[in-house]
């Protein structure tokens, strides 16, 4: 698989650039998106929530909550600390996405929160991922990840090396997301140019994940073994390897 091509645009190969700097004199790592903003003493409250789960195989990550521009200021919008989404595939949105444009794309369920821990996940959200700095010491992702199913196999590579995901009660960045700005706006520029370059390789992206997930190909830059997918879908209730294969077949037959 071309993973050597420096022509196309790849995500993955971006974090894995960032990354280049990191070395095991520091503790912990934010990777964030650079459209995101922070609340004072952010680092702080990721520390002590991290440290409150007394593991040192955990790792915080979640889809942050918005800000947008609106009149020349940063306007962040409310969120409340008492439900949280859980990412999963087996919904109709995942599989519509699927089928209408071969994105693995999870469908958000909300979820109400008990008490102010992290929440167990299982979902690695790229675009907010706190973790000690010898997760990203150790796990490395594959260059030929465009944009979709990056996310989806960040968290079944995290899980295999045995990695615990949970959702930080407390979210102190937020996100710009590109759905609460106009397509006209400045700030959505960089979505419309990374759309061509995305659109020109994603599909084969896809398949090489779909079918790394079903032969559950291990590796540098692909799954572990410190734990086994079943353990993953036993808790999921259902098999993603499966899913995503059958979704695959009936996207080509009605093709």
């Amino acid at each position: 698989f071309p993973s050597h091509d420096i022509s196309t645009f790849s995500i993955t190969k971006c974090r894995n650039s960032a990354l280049k700097w990191l070395t095991d004199e520091y503790d912990y790592v934010l990777q964030i998106d650079s459209h995101s903003r922070f609340e004072k003493n952010w680092d702080t409250s990721l520390i002590k929530e991290i440290q409150s789960l007394t593991d040192p195989m955990s790792i915080l990550s979640c889809y942050p909550p918005a800000w947008y521009p609106q009149n020349g200021l940063d306007v962040y919008v409310n969120h409340s600390f008492t439900h949280w989404a859980k990412p999963t595939y087996n919904s109709e949105p995942s599989k519509s996405s699927f089928m209408g444009t071969y994105d693995l794309c999870p469908s958000l369920e909300d979820l109400p929160r008990e008490g102010t821990m992290p929440a167990q996940s299982w979902h690695v959200s790229a675009a907010f991922l706190f973790a000690p700095a010898v997760y990203f010491l150790t796990i490395t992702h594959p260059n030929w990840i465009s944009f979709w199913g990056e996310e989806l196999f960040h968290s079944l590579v995290a899980y295999t090396h045995g990695w615990n995901v949970y959702a930080p009660y407390t979210r102190p960045v937020y996100s710009l997301y590109p759905q609460d700005v106009s397509d006209t706006h400045v700030l959505n520029k960089v979505w419309k140019d990374f759309f061509q370059e995305w659109h020109s390789r994603h599909y084969t992206s896809t398949d090489h994940l779909i079918d790394s997930i079903i032969d559950r190909t291990t590796g540098p830059g692909y799954l572990g073994t410190a734990r086994d997918l079943d353990e993953l879908y036993k808790y999921l209730g259902y098999d993603l390897g499966n899913l995503f294969e059958d979704w695959r077949r009936e996207r080509k037959a009605l093709h």
